[in-house]
């Protein structure tokens, strides 16, 4: 009997070093041998599941693994590989369950807790994703996937202070780490500090110049900074590091005029037909290839691909119209003219913030760069910090934006415009006069501005709504912005704002000034000198000449606001007429 365990012992030992060197035949054939003279040797099973697991082939995997833990239950690795299973096959609740009886069983498994914090990412459970993650590094002081993970998770949570510290951290442990270096490039440009942003991602691509994530990031932050030819140069590398991967492609045809001979076009046209490539990269050629054929003229073609790029895209995210409606009537009810004549006000008295709002894609980056390009005046960039603050306070009552106005106190009001002014003097200190926040959807929130913050002024961009809506259509926005990608949804959600702006001007006559798009590219001057005026300012040159600013920008309209006033993109709609009848109904007939 001793002799017989001996030899089982022997050939799994023998298996194991196979598999441990990625022999995966000549480690199944060893475990094969020690189930053949002891069929209830869990660890063998469990191996057998683990290299069946790593070859896909998935349902044999969870056999395996579940006999392993009928023959031994309290076998944590087992436990922790069908999680891994359950997962591969997008059964989130299951790989759950397996990974906390993992853990369960055995506190300290680092790797069992570093899985768990994946799965609890993927469904936004963030706060025990973070506790997930911090027992993974508890129990293994060196884990470097899991500090990157762990600051990816605070990053999610908008704690990225502490996602810095994180990265530092992980930097200290793992000194040559790219994937730390660019996750720190992120924070950075999160935090609007592109020049440290810049630094990381050339940092990442010096360790692995073959990194192709890093070359595409520091190629679009870059292009934020205008720097177009060093931006195009990173792009191009990223594209020849990962030909299939289709977001460098979608970026280069936004920063510079592709022509449509260019190898990288070819290369567009070829990948995005392929078998095999993901719909993220299939979406991201699509809107590639929209952008090139819109910048030669192509309409027609160019309409056929923004539509495969935005049906994508739709796909990909949940989106309900009517939830926008009800949110846009609960705002008109709540903050109705008799509600804000006896509604309580913040005693926060300062006049620095300028809020610019309007649809995306209607002239907000341009109004910015405009006004920022004044002496006294500093830019922000599109801020979250109104809607944080308006959905993450609770009144007394629970309820929720926007009906806890009902309840809420001039001190509550007060406490909500001084977090506000506080962060805005926490980055930019008592220099600037005035700072401009161009969140476009800030339109949803100017009643709350008008309360927290009632010397803020606020401009209102509006645009031709063809123009409007088709420049969002052929736009694939980072977040948010689900109502893009369908033409009938993206038609109600303009006809939503336009009624919530129709809104405030009656119950708010004269707080919001309106700057026609059309009327500032027709005639900047006199359209300048009353914005400023409106804003208390004196003229400056240097608001006419705003393209000369080295400013950094970082939206979708970073290229136009770099050259002068111009009516390219005026009726641009009129090349795309033929498929925008949807909107005909919404919008009316132009002359």
């Amino acid at each position: 009997m001793r002799n017989t365990q001996s030899i089982v012992k022997a050939e799994f030992d023998t298996a194991l070093k196979l598999h441990n060197s990625r022999k995966f035949d000549e480690a199944e054939a060893g475990y094969q041998v020690v189930l053949n003279a002891d069929p209830a040797h869990a660890d063998a099973q469990h191996n057998l599941g683990l290299i069946k697991l790593e070859r896909g082939q998935l349902g044999q995997a969870v056999a395996y693994l579940q006999y392993a833990i009928s023959l031994k239950p309290n076998l944590a690795e087992a436990h922790n590989t069908l999680g891994n299973a359950w997962r591969a096959l997008g059964k989130r609740a299951e790989a759950e369950k397996s990974f906390r009886k993992s853990v369960e069983i055995k506190p300290g498994y680092a790797t069992a807790w570093f899985n768990l914090g994946n799965v609890l990412n993927e469904k936004q459970d963030f706060a025990g994703a973070e506790t997930a993650f911090r027992k993974a590094v508890a129990a293994k002081s060196d884990y470097a996937d899991a500090y990157l993970n762990l600051s990816n998770t605070l990053r999610s949570q908008n704690r990225k202070d502490a996602a810095l510290n994180v990265l530092e951290r992980l930097i200290k442990i793992s000194p040559n780490y790219e994937l730390a270096y660019n996750n720190l490039g992120n924070i950075h440009r999160d935090l609007d500090d592109l020049t440290k942003a810049e630094a990381n991602y050339r940092r990442a691509t010096e360790i692995n110049p073959q990194y192709g994530l890093a070359w595409l990031n520091l190629g679009t932050v870059l292009n934020h900074l205008g720097r177009k030819a060093d931006s195009v140069t990173a792009l191009r590398r990223a594209i020849e590091i990962a030909p299939r991967f289709g977001e460098p492609y979608m970026q280069l045809a936004s920063t510079t005029k592709v022509p449509l001979d260019a190898p990288v076009v070819e290369s567009m046209r070829y990948y995005i037909d392929q078998p095999g490539i993901a719909a993220r990269d299939k979406m991201h050629f699509a809107f590639a290839l929209g952008r090139v054929l819109d910048q030669n003229g192509q309409f027609d073609e160019a309409f056929k691909h923004f539509e495969e790029g935005n049906r994508l895209k739709r796909a990909s995210v949940e989106f309900n119209i009517a939830g926008e409606d009800r949110l846009i009537e609960r705002i008109r009810t709540t903050y109705g003219k008799a509600a804000l004549a006896k509604a309580p006000h913040s005693s926060v008295s300062d006049e620095t913030p300028v809020f610019i709002i309007g649809m995306m894609r209607s002239g907000t980056t341009l109004m910015e760069q405009i006004l920022a390009s004044h002496p006294q005046v500093a830019g922000a960039d599109e801020l979250q910090w109104i809607p944080e603050i308006a959905f993450e306070f609770k009144s007394k009552t629970g309820q929720r934006y926007p009906e806890w106005l009902n309840s809420a106190t001039a001190s509550d009001l007060t406490t909500m415009g001084q977090a506000y002014m506080g962060r805005l003097r926490k980055r930019f200190g008592g220099g600037p006069r005035l700072i401009t926040d161009k969140l476009p959807g800030n339109f949803l929130f100017i009643g709350l501005i008008h309360l927290i913050l009632p010397n803020a002024k606020i401009i209102h961009m509006q645009r031709d709504p063809y123009d409007t809506c088709l420049s969002i259509y052929t736009t694939l926005f980072s977040q948010l912005h689900h109502y893009a990608y369908d033409l009938e949804e993206l038609g109600q959600f303009y006809q939503l704002y336009a009624r919530l702006m129709k809104h405030w001007d009656e119950v708010l006559p004269g707080k919001v000034y309106h700057q026609r798009y059309e009327d500032l590219v027709d005639q900047p001057e006199p359209a300048i000198r009353k914005v400023l005026d409106f804003c208390g300012l004196p003229f400056d040159q240097k608001c006419l000449d705003f393209h000369t600013s080295e400013r950094r920008v970082r939206t979708a309209s970073s290229q136009q606001v770099r050259e002068k006033l111009n009516s390219r993109s005026i009726g641009r709609w009129r090349n795309y007429e033929k498929h925008l009848g949807a909107w005909k109904v919404k919008f009316g007939e132009q002359k």
